[in-house]
């Protein structure tokens, strides 16, 4: 098996790795199953709550089937994660197309978290025009937003909204070629 993080997750999961320590498993969630098929790359073991409609990992057992638009907390979670997934809330389903539902998910996930929570989303460019639209009118919105462009194979800087706003999925390299990056912080601070 190959150690090597490809494309986007070159650089999202380091960054995530980095918020994770200042959390125990059961104190966040997760909106989309990537950080369990990644976890070889985080040296830490994965049991956090992870909330996927449609994923199925019988070896999982905190995996939670639901739409998140339907997920009702029942208690107060200190952080969520959610890396590359809210791309496809709303898209990728067999539903109609719902635009909106993206920005519903994003309100459900706050909604769980207890007051001055954290939260930290990553979401490729290009791949729903619309959302790139919430994010370019405000509708989407985080205490820190950060706009990284890949260069290279793997390589990423940081740069300005304008520099990524028309940035191609899947072209020039493969999956994501540029990442919008929201960080609410206010719990590590």
């Amino acid at each position: 098996m190959s150690t090597e993080v490809p494309g986007e997750r070159a650089i999202e999961i380091p960054i995530a790795n980095q918020f994770l320590m200042h959390f125990a498993e059961e104190e966040y969630f997760e909106v989309g199953f990537v950080l369990p098929v990644n976890a070889y790359h985080l040296e830490r073991s994965m049991t956090h709550l992870v909330i996927d409609k449609y994923e199925a990992h019988d070896d999982y057992e905190n995996l939670l089937n639901i739409d998140i638009v339907d997920f009702l907390a029942k208690r107060e979670f200190k952080g969520c994660f959610s890396i590359s997934t809210i791309e496809h809330i709303g898209r990728d389903e067999k539903e109609p197309n719902d635009w909106d539902k993206p920005l519903r998910a994003l309100e459900i996930m706050r909604s769980a978290l207890c007051e001055n929570g954290f939260m930290f989303v990553t979401i490729p460019i290009g791949y729903n025009r619309k959302l790139d639209e919430h994010i370019e009118s405000g509708r989407v919105c985080f205490d820190e937003m950060y706009y990284m462009k890949q260069i290279k194979p793997r390589i990423w800087e940081q740069v300005d909204w304008t520099d990524i706003k028309y940035a191609k999925y899947g072209e020039p390299f493969a999956a994501a070629n540029a990442l919008f990056i929201g960080i609410d912080e206010a719990i590590l601070e």
